[in-house]
């Protein structure tokens, strides 16, 4: 929409011709399913427009996400929207209801400061609220309410879940064990005896010396589906196949020699190295419950599981002997035609080579050509020294990416600015309240006391963004003072580089986190420093 410029508490603001003012209109549902049934985002969408255009705003821009409401800095269009209503471009944020911008009280208080400071309104459908200490009161009770009935819903399940396991019976934690149909009524594991005659075979296989690479390929050349196969699909419709995941959990669960244990693993989120995670990890042992006697029927015997268990730490020793053997690039090959990371074997008993994996999937060769070891681990090295001896291409990506980490850091600033403006605009309330509830009558100081409480909550979580806002801040600023010992790297090696061995060889790859993608004679190599995640932009090639 073109037309005037005008100013507002030094933001450059963006009117349309007949000098109305400009809404942003934001939608979300919580999952993919929402949104494909089509009604949620669009029911809110048409009642925030309304009510925009009731109030007299022309709507700019119509923002509909699928995001968790419990995010924040991981919502991709929100942080465009935020960026551009730091920027001035509109006059007022218009969502359906307060836990459809936000179900943590904290973020939200972030979100609301930041739109008041850029000198435009936050706007509800659902809730008439005010600016007034009340209104911004009743505003922190709502969104913390939203955030309690969350957290109230997960608590209660794990709780059920794991009282389930307590009473003597099997928790199911997504598909069933592959072997087993699960009696929902009971509680209990029944054996499927098709799936159950693969699994004795996979045991019988291992304690005959086969390896666990060797029963994947048989697996997928037999054509025997997948304990994912109907339950879960690749994005491009292909079908999954076994692989060592699947094969590893077979062989490693007690549950297959009749001893059912509950409560083993836990999901775990957090941040890492400035990126987002969650995995599946280990509980403590005092953490587990054993399930009673026939809750999952044996499908092999003790003796062969314990066999298998021996059998298994055995071959783990030959893959450590594996790991030392000389190949130079292991790890760091990938298939030029189908991008599977290729792997190190001897052709004939006489020349190393590294083979694309793909000729043990039931889709059978990809077509991409093995690479002659010997060769391409002369070549790679010798592209290597070169820049090990030359680094002045990687002082030149140290001053670009100092230049963006500047603008990265702007964005990061102002996110730590909101949420200690926030921060204390909390504790002058808290203050606040402590006073009045010091002089009230015993009828009032209970509603006081809930307040102050759920203010301290409030304090404690804003203080958790400015941490974190702090870590990613920290992130970026290392990421560049490692790419600075890069270069100090390979300023202090280049004079030695004819000097080194293959575990000094293995180090430079891992410095300079070189991917080579091969086909036969023909391969490229990238050569890169990865960034954080954290710091806003993507790992950048600059060797080729």
């Amino acid at each position: 929409m073109t037309g005037q410029i005008s100013k507002r508490n030094g933001q450059t603001l963006r009117s349309s011709v007949n000098d109305k003012r400009t809404a942003l209109v934001y939608c979300r549902v919580s999952t993919a399913k929402q949104e494909e049934e089509g009604t949620s985002l669009d029911s809110q969408a048409a009642a925030c427009v309304t009510h925009a255009e009731k109030l007299g705003y022309v709507v700019g821009r119509i923002t509909k996400e699928v995001f968790s409401g419990a995010e924040l800095f991981d919502r991709p269009l929100l942080s465009r929207d935020r960026a551009d209503i730091r920027a001035g471009q509109f006059d007022a944020v218009v969502v359906y209801a307060i836990d459809r911008l936000s179900r943590d009280v904290a973020h939200l208080a972030i979100l609301s400061e930041e739109v008041e400071r850029a000198g435009a309104a936050l706007i509800f459908v659902t809730e008439d609220l005010d600016d007034s200490p009340e209104g911004k009161l009743m505003t922190s009770v709502k969104a913390y309410v939203a955030e309690v009935e969350r957290l109230k819903i997960r608590e209660r399940c794990v709780r059920g879940k794991r009282q389930k396991a307590l009473n003597g019976k099997v928790v199911r934690g997504g598909t069933d064990l592959y072997g087993y149909s699960y009696d929902k009524e009971h509680g209990i594991r029944a054996i499927k005896e098709d799936e159950a005659m693969v699994v004795r075979q996979i045991y019988r296989w291992i304690l005959e010396g086969v390896s666990t690479r060797k029963v994947i390929q048989r697996l997928n050349e037999q054509g025997i589906p997948s304990p994912a196969r109907g339950k879960r699909q690749y994005k491009d419709g292909r079908e999954t196949f076994w692989g060592k995941g699947a094969i590893g959990r077979i062989l490693s669960e007690p549950a297959y020699k009749g001893v059912a244990v509950a409560w083993r693993y836990k999901g775990v989120r957090g941040y890492e190295d400035g990126q987002k995670f969650y995995r599946i990890a280990l509980r403590d042992e005092s953490e587990w419950i054993q399930l009673p006697d026939g809750t999952t029927p044996a499908i092999v015997t003790a003796e062969m599981w314990d066999a298998v268990q021996k059998a298994l730490e055995s071959n783990r020793g030959e893959e450590t002997r594996n790991e030392t053997r000389p190949d130079l690039l292991r790890g760091y090959v990938f298939c030029g035609v189908c991008g599977r990371r290729m792997y190190g074997e001897s052709e004939h008993g006489e020349h190393r080579i590294y083979r694309c994996p793909s000729r043990n999937t039931p889709t059978g060769n990809c077509g991409g050509k093995r690479i002659g070891a010997e060769r391409s681990e002369i070549l790679v090295w010798s592209k290597i020294t070169d820049i090990l001896r030359h680094p002045e291409t990687i002082k030149l990506e140290l001053e670009r990416r100092k230049a963006e980490g500047e603008d990265g850091t702007t964005h990061l600033l102002a996110d730590m600015e909101s949420a200690k403006k926030a921060l204390q605009n909390i504790e002058s309330e808290l203050q606040r309240l402590v006073r009045r509830a010091a002089t009230a009558d015993d009828e009032l100081w209970e509603m006081f006391q809930g307040q102050i409480n759920l203010k301290k909550t409030e304090r404690q979580r804003l203080a958790g963004l400015v941490a974190e806002t702090e870590a990613r801040i920290a992130t970026q600023n290392a990421d560049a003072i490692s790419l600075t010992a890069l270069t100090e790297y390979c300023e202090r090696v280049r004079g030695n580089l004819d000097n080194f061995g293959f575990d000094d060889k293995r180090l430079a790859l891992k410095a300079l986190n070189l991917r080579v993608i091969g086909n036969g004679s023909e391969y490229r190599l990238d050569v890169s420093f990865p960034i954080s995640p954290a710091a806003g932009y993507s790992p950048q090639s600059f060797f080729s």
